[in-house]
């Protein structure tokens, strides 16, 4: 069920130096195809969006009800700008590589929506959220960008990010043809276009500086692993589940979660195993059978081979009762928020009535 949410008021603004429009207006490709279909009386901003947007707390609303905080959700880097002090552990200070190059690695592409997963990596490959078409459109910079610094130095950084990603024409034809018929780049971007707006981009950015571009986006890729070990040592609030969590958790089953995050310990089991059969063997031996330092160390890997496993079962059967203890937790705050969300409806509805 969608719901009207409050409007939201930009944050405060920076000098007109800094948020100026970021390239020329014959580089807006929205732009120009609204000043077309507006002459038939049939476009509108909102075609080019999601008709809804989900919030952190998993309510869902009409973009067309609240642009401004589609937009400030939509490119958001807020935990990652939290974490920044660290994000060298994550990735270095470079550009991003482009996308032959990601391939080359072995990184094949996988899309997210999620503007603070743009540019991260796993196995699964590196994570990338395709270029919003609204980026294009002159208005919603005029509109939305330049009266909001975060905003603006967000949707900068993310822009910069792309000049990365496609820097020739073969990343340009990998962006547009991804599996299942998904593309990075909008529809009817061809190459020239994108070439001209790189250049016009580019262009206008240099004559500000790095100031026009979020912080984040002094880092290319980060690694996800690292991402989660920093921020359940660095959370924004001391809680439960981002200790459990981490920055990503991508598990969808206990079975997953143990799975990867225990397999270590076969290969433990097995070395101490390894070293149990041959403390035995020498044991046997006359000369190790004499040896008062061999008799101790047996004596002691024996005692540890018995009481580790045992810590470790407890330690894995806790982390089992606090994973499912948080769930439910969340989901028990899930159903007083939505509760609290009924209810404001219900007084919005008697105050008309």
């Amino acid at each position: 069920m969608t719901a009207k949410l409050k409007q939201h008021e930009p944050k405060k603004t920076f000098s007109r130096d800094i948020r100026r429009f970021p390239f020329p207006h014959r580089s807006c490709i929205a732009s120009e195809r609204r000043q077309a279909s507006s002459q038939a009386g049939a476009y509108k901003l909102t075609y080019d969006l999601p008709a809804i947007y989900r919030t952190d707390n998993h309510f869902t609303y009409l973009t067309d009800d609240n642009l401004h905080q589609f937009l400030s959700g939509d490119l958001n880097v807020e935990r990652l700008d939290h974490m920044y002090p660290f994000l060298v552990l994550a990735g270095r200070r470079m550009a991003a590589r482009p996308l032959h190059r990601q391939l080359m690695m072995g990184r094949p592409v996988v899309v997210v929506e999620q503007a603070d997963l743009h540019l991260t990596w796993n196995d699964s490959g590196v994570l990338i959220k395709p270029f919003p078409p609204y980026l294009f459109d002159s208005q919603t910079w005029s509109q939305h960008m330049c009266i909001d610094s975060e905003l603006y130095k967000q949707a900068c950084g993310f822009i910069r990010s792309y000049t990365w990603l496609i820097s020739g024409e073969n990343d340009f034809n990998i962006a547009m043809n991804l599996d299942h018929g998904m593309t990075l780049l909008p529809r009817g971007v061809t190459w020239p276009i994108w070439v001209q707006f790189v250049r016009d981009f580019v262009r206008e950015t240099n004559t500000v500086g790095l100031d026009c571009f979020h912080r984040r986006y002094n880092h290319g890729e980060l690694r996800l692993r690292n991402l989660n070990w920093i921020y359940r040592i660095w959370p924004p609030r001391w809680q439960l589940k981002y200790i459990l969590r981490g920055y990503y958790f991508g598990f969808h089953t206990y079975q997953s979660y143990f799975r990867r995050n225990f397999a270590w310990l076969i290969a433990v089991f097995a070395y101490v195993s390894v070293m149990l059969a041959a403390m035995q063997l020498g044991i046997s031996t006359n000369r190790l059978q004499s040896s008062a330092t061999f008799q101790s160390l047996s004596y002691g890997v024996a005692a540890a081979a018995t009481i580790i496993p045992v810590i470790l079962a407890a330690y894995v059967l806790v982390l089992l009762m606090l994973l499912v203890g948080s769930n439910l937790f969340s989901t028990f705050q899930n159903i007083n928020e939505h509760r609290r969300e009924a209810g404001a409806r219900d007084r919005i509805k008697e105050d008309f009535t």
